[in-house]
């Protein structure tokens, strides 16, 4: 086959398969579905520079029908063709409710899986984060995850790559995916030039790369279903990737050196000690303006959009009481965040500051002052999420006794009235057990209420 100098896709597969085409039943276009497609993918892209590297992503769905080439596959240098497709696309796409084994250096995603998806649910609301392929970059030695990501309830993907340097998390992001993509693209700038990772199902048999367009030859296997290669795009050319299934099934065909995707944006990231826990309760808007104004003025800053929260809880107690809200808050650009509280309404609004929260934090805790500034009142206590119960004792000598509240949406959080004679003796405890009985932290009520410098 002469070398093609195609201006599309549809140019590349047309001129591919005029060969065979007179032996062939008329098939129907495919065409048509792949612009489809294309003009609903919803492209966003975020990026960062790692460590001297930076990351481009493509998410790439499946662009062809499945076709076969019989038992030998194509031929070095072709375009797999057919006389009728052998398989539904099903088989081989990605589902995200049932998505790829993950592949690649298990010590990646043991080490660092857990951290990355708390600081990615953390800055994207909750999104998933799905490990696909995991390797140790090479010279830099930072581990670098191939990823697929979803909001709760949206049906978009996001392809990205995340990784670990000296200043915390780093995450990639390129154009948006669909829940049927047939393989992922991640593209690598480096010093040495540019490289690919592709990533697609597991009964993928081979990939193959074009640098031109039309001589393809078989890419290095990194695992079953992944491949990587250098980027060998010569000026004016356009370079195709074919993924090949079983018996040469052609699976799909894509581009590389995709030009949108090589140019990364700085990635702003948030602090590395976000709890990463949910919101749980009721939060009030009006009162969560007035406590990022509130924030605000602690930190000395008069512009309110540059703080960022992470609310843990709002709600009000009962009877009517003040309203409340505790969160981790922080300035645009921060690594570390400071836990924030405030309680009462917008008018007349307490602030409660508390230590800083970390990975060994059990619960927080605020206190609301019981009507008239009289002692007593009442103790808000939030736990780490999974804990099976919360246990409250007014003192050291006695019992331990179960507490809760009747507010499903609080799931966990506990609000209970607080002694007076508890508050004057500062002796009263919590303690929290896990989901068999086990107690897993006994915790001074005096000192969760500690201020963000003192106790006391």
């Amino acid at each position: 086959m002469s070398p093609l100098e195609p201006s599309s896709l549809e140019d590349v597969l047309r001129s591919a398969l005029s060969g065979r085409a007179a032996t062939l039943a008329p098939p129907v276009d495919p065409f048509a579905g792949v612009e489809r497609r294309a003009r609903g993918m919803h492209r966003r892209r975020a990026g960062a520079a790692v460590a001297g590297t930076a990351l481009a992503v493509l998410a790439v769905v499946a662009a062809v029908p499945l076709l076969s080439a019989g038992p030998s596959g194509p031929a070095p240098g072709r375009v797999a063709t057919s006389t009728a497709p052998t398989a539904s696309p099903g088989r081989y796409a990605f589902d995200p409710d049932s998505p790829w084994p993950y592949r690649g250096d298990t010590t990646v995603r043991d080490a660092h899986l857990a951290v990355w998806q708390r600081d990615w649910a953390a800055r994207e609301a909750g999104a998933t984060l799905v490990p696909l392929y995991g390797q140790v970059d090479e010279p830099s030695g930072h581990p670098e995850l191939v990823f697929v990501s979803r909001l709760p309830g949206d049906d978009a993907l996001t392809v990205g790559v995340a990784t670990t340097d000296a200043t915390g998390s780093r995450f990639v992001v390129g154009p948006g995916g669909e829940a049927d993509a047939a393989v992922f693209v991640v593209r690598l700038h480096g010093d040495e030039g540019d490289r690919w990772v592709a990533v697609a199902s597991p009964r993928t048999t081979r990939f193959e790369y074009a640098p031109d367009g039309s001589a393809f030859h078989d890419a290095a296997p990194l695992a079953p279903g992944v491949a990587t290669g250098p980027v060998e795009q010569p000026r004016g050319a356009f370079d195709q990737l074919l993924v090949v299934g079983p018996d040469g099934l052609l699976l799909a065909q894509t581009g590389v050196a995709d030009e949108r995707a090589t140019e990364p944006v700085a990635q702003t990231l948030g602090p590395v000690d976000l709890l990463g826990w949910p919101s749980r309760g009721t939060v009030d808007p009006d009162l969560l303006l007035a406590a990022r104004r509130a924030y605000a003025d602690s930190r000395h800053v008069a512009d309110v959009g540059r703080v960022q929260e992470q609310v843990l809880v709002g709600g009000a107690p009962v009877d009517g009481g003040p309203g409340y809200l505790l969160g981790q808050f922080w300035l645009t650009g921060d690594r570390q965040a400071d836990t924030f509280g405030v309680v009462g309404g917008v008018d007349d609004l307490e602030v409660q500051t508390r230590p800083r929260a970390g990975a060994a934090t059990a619960a927080l805790a605020l206190h609301l002052t019981a009507p008239g500034g009289s002692r007593g009142g009442t103790l808000v206590v939030v736990p780490r999420p999974g804990t099976g119960q919360v246990l409250y004792s007014p003192d050291a000598g006695a019992a331990f006794a179960a507490a809760g509240s009747d507010d499903p949406a609080l799931d966990g959080v506990v609000v209970l009235g607080r002694p007076d004679s508890a508050e004057r003796a500062g002796t009263d405890r919590v303690r929290l057990l896990d989901g068999d009985g086990r107690t897993t932290a006994t915790l001074d009520v005096f000192r969760l209420l500690c201020g963000s410098t003192s106790c006391g």
